[in-house]
C-alpha cells in the first residue's frame, strides 16, 4: 500500500503471514535459549522436523495455484515450531504445568482481544474506506486490542513466578501488573 497501488494484490498474503511474526518471534527467542543451554542438536531436530512438515504443506497448498494458500503452509509450519519449542522448553527448564498454562492463557487472552479489534476494524468500522484510512484502523484498533488483552490477562500473568520476581525488583513492573511487591 505504501509503494503504491500496483502493490495492492499483496495485501491478503500479507494479511495471512501476519499470523506467522509471533511465532517466529518467539521460536528465535526459544532457539537462542536452546543454543544458550547448548542443545544445538535438539535446535536442529526441531528446525529440520519444521522443514519436512513445511515442504508436505507448501506441496499440498501449491496444488491449488493460490499464492494464499502458500502463505496458510507457511503460518502452519511457524505455529508448530512454536509448540514444539515451547513443548521442549516447558520439558528441559522443567517449567510447572500450571505456569506453562497461565502464559499460554495470557498469550491467548491478548492475540484473541488484538485480532478480534483488527476484524472489527477492517469488517466492519473501516470496511468501505480507502486503503490507507483502512490501514490506519487497523493499526489503531489493534493497539487497543493489545492494551485492552494485556488488562484482561493481568490476572493470570501476575500469579507467573518469574512476574512477580520482575514485580519484586523492578516496581514499574509491579505498578503496571498490579502485583504487591515482596
Amino acid at each position: 500500500m505504501l509503494l503504491g497501488g500496483k502493490w495492492l494484490a499483496s495485501i491478503p498474503i500479507l494479511q495471512v503471514l501476519a499470523w506467522s511474526v509471533g511465532p517466529i518471534y518467539m521460536s528465535n527467542v526459544m532457539g537462542i535459549t536452546l543454543d544458550s543451554m547448548a542443545r544445538l542438536k535438539t535446535k536442529l531436530r526441531i528446525q529440520a522436523s519444521v522443514f519436512g512438515i513445511l515442504l508436505l504443506l507448501m506441496l499440498y497448498a501449491s496444488r491449488t495455484g493460490k499464492v494464499t494458500d502458500i502463505a496458510l503452509a507457511i503460518v502452519a509450519a511457524e505455529w508448530v515450531r512454536l509448540c514444539m519449542m515451547s513443548w521442549t522448553l516447558i520439558r528441559l527448564l522443567r517449567i510447572d504445568r500450571i505456569d506453562s498454562l497461565r502464559i499460554a492463557t495470557g498469550v491467548s487472552i491478548i492475540a484473541a482481544t488484538s485480532a478480534t479489534m483488527v476484524y472489527v476494524a477492517s469488517h466492519v468500522l473501516f470496511h468501505d474506506q480507502s486503503v490507507f484510512s483502512q490501514l490506519f484502523g487497523e493499526v489503531l484498533f489493534g493497539a487497543i486490542g493489545l492494551g485492552a488483552g494485556f488488562l484482561l490477562s493481568r490476572p493470570v500473568i501476575s500469579k507467573n513466578p518469574a512476574v512477580t520476581y520482575l514485580a519484586g525488583r523492578i516496581p514499574l513492573v509491579a505498578k503496571i501488573l498490579g502485583v504487591r511487591r515482596i
